[in-house]
């Protein structure tokens, strides 16, 4: 029986104490409308005790500063980077690269899924057809039938002006795009936790499609656009009636 799992991140102050409000995390997984095996919520440098009990099934997952390193290195992650330092602003900017890599890790390591949707907090589900499979169904079938497929995502609203598909179209509308979103994918568990490299070497080139800001190529989604690069694979962005939404100002609310 194939297994999916759930799996989203916090982070204080603001984000784990709104995420814990009642109805916020329900809300936000209930969106996909998908019965999902597994629902897990990382705590990235913070204690799940500390704060109200969560009012949906999920299992809760700790992530101290102190592990940050050791996650990197079993994963095959430098866990020191100078590069990275310096382009991500170093330990408390916001954009400090070990904090944006660490959590899907983490996710990968503590679910045996056999595909996993990552999400960041401040996501959902704006809309998807009420007569057709859920966006995640279609993407598992993406990810059964294109093995050249890395990861999938719903789509971004950039459907009609056509941007970020430099890789074509799959029959069912699927933009194909190296240009990596980590706000929320599907993907192959086994694949994920085994056979991604997420540390391919990077020129300093600041190239990728989308000319994405400079922190970008050291976060998880600038890891899989160089993995992508290196192995011709591709993320899929479906046709925006599946439509996701990402909140920029969710965690000041």
């Amino acid at each position: 029986m194939t297994t999916i799992a759930f799996c989203t991140f916090v982070h204080p102050p603001r984000y784990v104490e709104k995420l814990h409000r009642p109805g916020i995390l329900r809300a936000m997984v209930e969106s996909h409308r998908y019965p999902f095996d597994d629902v897990v919520v990382i705590h990235n440098q913070c204690r799940y005790v500390d704060y109200a009990p969560f009012d949906f099934p999920c299992r809760p997952v700790d992530l101290p500063r102190e592990e940050f390193e050791p996650l990197m290195a079993r994963f095959g992650v430098k866990p020191n980077d100078p590069q990275c330092e310096e382009i991500t602003h170093g330990e408390g900017a916001a954009h400090w690269y070990k904090v944006h890599v660490v959590n899907h890790l983490r996710g990968a390591e503590v679910t045996h899924a056999d595909y996993i949707v990552f999400a960041d907090c401040d996501t959902f589900i704006k809309s998807q057809p009420e007569n057709e499979p859920t966006w995640i169904e279609v993407g598992i079938s993406i990810l059964e039938q294109y093995p050249q497929v890395l990861i999938v995502g719903p789509g971004d609203g950039g459907e009609a002006g056509g941007g970020m598909g430099e890789g074509g179209k799959l029959p069912n509308g699927a933009r194909l795009t190296q240009n990596v979103s980590q706000q929320l994918f599907i993907c192959r568990g086994d694949q994920f936790r085994h056979e991604i490299n997420f540390d391919v070497e990077w020129d300093g080139v600041r190239n990728a499609p989308g000319g994405p800001f400079q922190e970008y190529y050291c976060l998880m989604e600038g890891r899989l656009w160089r993995f992508m690069r290196e192995t011709n694979t591709w993320r899929a962005i479906l046709p925006d009636r599946w439509r996701y939404w990402h909140d920029s100002y969710w965690g000041n609310e």
